[in-house]
């Protein structure tokens, strides 16, 4: 079992990067031929699991697969649960938001993190791994439609483009401009998706559930005649873990009393940033409104 050092790595970037690495790593040779579910000992591993914000961690090892879950229990206060399929055999993630929800194929991990100072709110934040498709390698013209197909299932689904408190609403190909945000909405023309270099993120919302969709890609790979190396990442979080992360560690027990006081400041950031990106002529969604803090109407 391993340990995990830091009570601040909340499902670390590391882990999408170590991913990617063993997609590379199997990019150079050729699919085998289906193969039965691969085994841990006598037992045979889950191939689709269900998952849903809030469930408890007995819960989520349960439906991850008692005997497959990897459980890392920290001093510090936080669990973490995952579950690791081999990229020739990966595995479906099925997540549950009541009309919102969705299903992932090729899917490399999931983990999720629990608090065991808080654990009436369960497992408040997933981070899934996966392929754009079962293949190691894809040409990036068809990496840039499967990706687009995505978020428009999800969009579908009724996810909706979402924009940091603080940040800029660029608007369609303006959002090229900051490729850690950009807009679900457009989809970019494929000169446009080989400029975005080697990671690009969308941000969407739904019902008090927060996404945030990547892309990585090898920039070995970037021939955009010859197929490239993806590996994509999703992060699923409530809203109150992500509401209170965004304050500091001391305040975040209150964080519903001073978040005026914070909205007020991310309103003057947002638009400070919104002025330097009109003097650059870029578009802004002026349309776009927050969502709601759920957690503040309820009190």
């Amino acid at each position: 079992m391993r340990r995990v050092a830091l009570r601040g790595m909340r499902l670390p970037a590391v882990a999408a990067v170590l991913a990617l690495a063993v997609v590379l790593a199997c990019s150079a040779c050729t699919r085998a031929q289906p193969e039965a579910a691969p085994t841990t000992g006598q037992h045979t591993m889950k191939q689709e699991v269900s998952i849903q914000l809030g469930m408890s961690g007995q819960d989520f090892a349960i439906a991850l697969g008692r005997e497959d879950a990897r459980i890392t229990k920290q001093p510090a206060g936080l669990n973490f649960y995952a579950i690791h399929w081999p990229a020739r055999l990966p595995g479906k993630v099925n997540v549950n938001h009541g009309v919102h929800s969705f299903s992932l194929n090729a899917a490399l991990s999931v983990q999720g993190v629990e608090d065991v100072d808080r654990l009436v709110f369960g497992v408040d934040e997933f981070s899934i791994n996966f392929g754009i498709t079962p293949a190691d390698l894809i040409p990036h013209d068809e990496a840039r439609l499967q990706v687009m197909a995505l978020l428009k299932r999800l969009q579908d689904a009724g996810w909706k483009q979402n924009y940091g408190l603080s940040s800029a609403r660029l608007k369609g190909r303006s959002s090229l401009q900051d490729t850690l945000s950009l807009d679900a909405r457009y989809t970019p023309l494929f000169e446009e998706w080989m400029a975005l270099g080697n990671s690009a993120s969308w941000e969407l919302q739904a019902s008090g559930v927060y996404m945030e969709l990547s892309m990585r890609r090898d920039s070995d790979r970037m021939d955009p005649y010859r197929p490239g190396a993806y590996l994509m990442s999703m992060t699923l979080k409530t809203e109150e873990a992500k509401c209170r992360l965004l304050f500091d560690e001391a305040d975040r027990g209150n964080w519903k009393e001073i978040w005026s006081d914070k909205a007020k400041q991310f309103k003057e950031w947002r638009f400070q940033r919104e002025t330097q990106a009109r003097a650059k002529g870029l578009e802004i969604d002026t349309q776009y409104q927050d969502p709601a803090i759920l957690a503040l109407k309820k009190d």
